[in-house]
């Protein structure tokens, strides 16, 4: 009887230590993992030619500027797959390597992009989604993020900057801010989505797009 006893105590103190330790675990995995994809991000970048697209894609200044990073684009072979690329926001510390995908496999490695949303730089709504307090915790402080904020998308081959509109909270089931604008001459947009809590129905929500100025550059 003793023994028993103490073999269910021991087992009540193993499962104990583990729920405990569980949160750390998941975050030591996913930083493990964006070490990896740094890496990897790195060599890719340290072999990556740079062409016009770099020279503009920083930030689009006017319309005209805008048309010609449109032109670049086009003339560019359109990647098959999501390019290597990290997403960084220096207002609230954040440099981490957004994986493709937004399966809970995919989120464990990193921040995921929507496949069947826009490429970074690319016309229409570019959606990324992150955790918040597991597995890395990266997009713990985007609700922090204010109206002019910078957030930049670097690839292996350009860095495209996008200015913060605003901070909203939605439900799960609102759909409306994965969609991209109808009109095909608008500012490509960026959209970081996280939950707000632990079991919670509603996701923080930061709406961006790439600034264009009036021609007159005012």
């Amino acid at each position: 009887m003793k023994r028993a006893l103490r073999s269910l105590l021991s087992l009540i103190f193993v499962i104990g230590v583990t729920v405990a330790l569980w949160p750390l675990m998941q975050n030591v995995y996913g930083h493990y993992r964006q070490n990896s994809l740094r890496a990897t991000w790195q060599a890719e970048a340290a072999q990556a030619p740079r062409g016009k697209v770099a020279r503009i894609a920083k930030g689009v200044t006017s319309k005209s500027g805008s048309r010609a990073l449109k032109s670049v684009a086009q003339s560019q072979p359109r990647p098959e797959k999501w390019p290597a690329t990290r997403i960084i926001a220096r207002d609230i510390q954040l440099d981490t390597v957004v994986v493709q995908g937004l399966s809970e496999a995919d989120l464990r490695d990193g921040p995921g992009h929507a496949p069947a949303s826009a490429l970074p730089g690319a016309a229409g709504n570019c959606v990324i989604a992150g955790h918040r307090n597991v597995y890395g915790s990266w997009f713990s402080r985007i609700n922090e993020l204010e109206p002019g904020a910078t957030i930049q998308l670097r690839t292996t081959h350009n860095t495209f900057t996008y200015q913060v509109l605003g901070v909203d909270v939605v439900t799960d089931n609102d759909v409306s801010i994965m969609e991209s604008s109808p009109d095909q001459s608008a500012a490509p947009r960026l959209t970081l989505i996280t939950c707000t809590v632990p079991m919670t129905a509603n996701r923080i929500v930061v709406r961006a797009e790439m600034p264009v100025a009036d021609e007159s550059g005012e």
